[in-house]
């Protein structure tokens, strides 16, 4: 009989932690818990990890290499408008689609200790950056209006951060997510008021 491959039991641990963290959290998931929905022995979640924290730590990296996989580089020679919906509907369908993920990252998004909130704060402060200069790129291009990128990013990755839950907690359904890539963007591009602040 073949015996799995190390890195697929070590795969398996990582998808069982993520499953109990986002059902359970961080302080209600046990190692029991995770071993046994792995399916594996104790040596063997021992052979890869040192405890608890260590494989909430690799599912938090795994959750960092999806949002930034999901978020190309702009290309200011393309326009930015499609660009920036087509990194708007990534992440939020990466998102939407790895619920166990994003779960962890809106319900434990403050992590267990401080190095893993300062994983999760670079991170956040990765978007923020990402988003400004985003926003900088069609303020030069003049396809964004004159005004602080800072609290437009905000808003843009508040209003993300919001939906998502909303899914999460089966306030929205996935078909009225949908549309809200393309709202969000009217939304910063031109305002919700019909009039000027």
């Amino acid at each position: 009989m073949d015996r799995p491959p190390r890195e697929n039991k070590r795969a398996r641990i990582v998808a069982a932690a993520r499953a109990e963290f986002a059902q359970k959290g961080y302080h209600g998931t046990s190692i029991d818990a995770i071993i046994e929905r792995a399916e594996v022995a104790r040596a063997t979640f021992y052979f890869h990890f040192k405890g608890k924290r260590d494989v909430f730590e690799a599912a938090l990296e795994e959750l960092i290499a999806l949002v930034y996989h999901s978020l190309p580089p702009i290309v200011p020679t393309e326009e930015v408008g499609p660009q920036a919906l087509r990194n708007v509907e990534r992440v939020l369908a990466a998102l939407i689609e790895d619920g166990d993920l994003a779960r962890i990252l809106l319900l434990e998004g403050f992590g267990p200790d401080d190095e893993s909130r300062e994983k999760i704060r670079r991170l956040q402060a990765r978007l923020v950056e990402y988003a400004e200069e985003t926003l900088r790129l069609g303020q030069e291009l003049q396809m964004v209006r004159a005004g602080d990128v800072r609290v437009m990013a905000a808003c843009l990755i508040g209003a993300v951060k919001e939906v998502v839950y909303q899914h999460l907690t089966g306030l929205r359904s996935r078909a009225q997510i949908e549309a809200f890539p393309r709202e969000l963007l009217a939304t910063l591009l031109h305002g919700v008021g019909s009039g000027e602040v």
